[in-house]
């Protein structure tokens, strides 16, 4: 079988309890060329999947602690691996199992014992298939980018317009020595020109994003500390576009050391902080709790505000969404698509809830940083 030899394997994750079959399957990966890691149950097998996001499963379904198909299941809850190729290695007296293992999410199944043909017959199968689907979505999201450009240079039109009918009002009280007004509009004009130069600012970031540019030369072993004082002096620098508003963000965020860079971070935050102050109103309390679960740090941010006639999010589609048709709506799904990008690099996630008159609740997670070293 023909092998390129100028790209990386893909990695595979062996999931046997049986040492023997575990080994022999590993040693023939290892000599085709691919990168395999192996656990001996289905709860090391999904820490290894959480932690090393393997390109392809090869499991086992009779296994202590967990078994193959609950394994699967507790694997498509969870949106990130709702698509990772997953192989069940069955005996043939396990039918019933192959089936439920089917319904469940399999992509397919290789009875034991086979010969080294089938297995690679197989692997490179689901592989290829993965890379079929991945350039599918890569087309789409091409299309989602032009309608992303089409949506924002109209909503920055409107912005602009706002922006000099507001000078325009100015210039006019100055003129006329109508002074009663002009602290009112330039106050419009400088939170105006605000929203103005971050809209532009996030059109850049998005064009990086689907360029390939803004991941290029980032050091993925960057870590970075969330705390209180950090997101309170993150969010003192935000609310200087929303005067007044400081004093309604409660933040209780417990120390973490997080698996990202600090400036992706901060962009992340500053969106859906951002979002949070602008579709809500002075004295509205604003909640940003952070704590770690797991090897996941959750950050959640809720709002009182305004809120969207939406129960979740589907990423892939929110640009098409219906629901979100105004310039405003469109300006905060600008922020939440950046963000959303941004963790999926880092192994992250992301999800929203909303009600209209209710706010709404984003809930960010981030893989923890196993090696960070605090300093002491």
């Amino acid at each position: 079988m023909g092998t390129d030899t100028t790209a990386p394997k893909s990695l595979i994750l062996v999931i046997e309890d049986e040492e023997s079959i575990n080994e022999n399957v590993c040693e023939i990966l290892k000599h085709f060329g691919y990168r395999v890691i192996s656990a001996l149950d289905g709860e090391q097998g999904l820490q290894c999947i959480r932690n090393q996001r393997p390109d392809l499963v090869l499991c086992d379904i009779m296994m202590p602690n967990m078994d193959g198909v609950a394994l699967l299941r507790e694997l498509r809850k969870d949106d990130e691996f709702m698509l990772l190729p997953f192989i069940f290695l069955t005996a043939k007296s396990q039918a019933q199992d192959i089936l439920a293992g089917l319904k469940t999410g399999a992509d397919d199944y290789l009875p034991k014992p086979f010969e080294t043909k089938e297995l690679l017959q197989a692997v490179e199968f689901r592989l290829q298939k993965q890379k079929k689907l991945l350039h599918k979505s890569r087309d789409e999201a091409k299309l989602r980018y032009l309608e992303i450009a089409s949506k924002s240079s109209h909503e920055m039109g409107n912005i602009l317009n706002g922006l000099l009918n507001g000078v325009e009002i100015l210039l006019d009280d100055l003129i006329n020595q109508n002074l009663d007004d002009v602290d009112t509009i330039m106050a419009f004009i400088k939170k105006a020109g605000a929203q103005l130069h971050s809209r532009y600012h996030n059109l850049e970031v998005v064009h990086s994003i689907h360029a390939g540019t803004i991941f290029k030369n980032v050091d993925t072993s960057a870590t970075w500390e969330v705390n209180s004082v950090y997101v309170n002096a993150l969010v003192k620098e935000i609310s200087t576009i929303f005067p007044k508003r400081t004093a309604d963000v409660n933040a209780d965020v417990s120390t973490g050391y997080v698996q990202i860079s600090e400036d992706h971070l901060r962009k992340i935050l500053t969106e859906i902080i951002g979002n949070a102050f602008e579709f809500s109103q002075i004295g509205d309390e604003i909640r940003v709790i952070g704590h770690t679960v797991g090897n996941i740090y959750k950050i959640s941010i809720i709002d009182h505000g305004k809120g969207m006639d939406l129960t979740t999010v589907d990423y892939t589609k929110f640009f098409h969404s219906r629901e979100i048709n105004s310039s405003q709506q469109f300006g905060m799904g600008l922020g939440l698509y950046i963000a959303h990008e941004i963790l999926s690099f880092w192994k992250g996630s992301m999800s929203l809830q909303s009600e209209p008159g209710k706010g709404a609740l984003v809930i960010l997670r981030l893989p923890i940083a196993i090696d960070f070293d605090a300093p002491s």
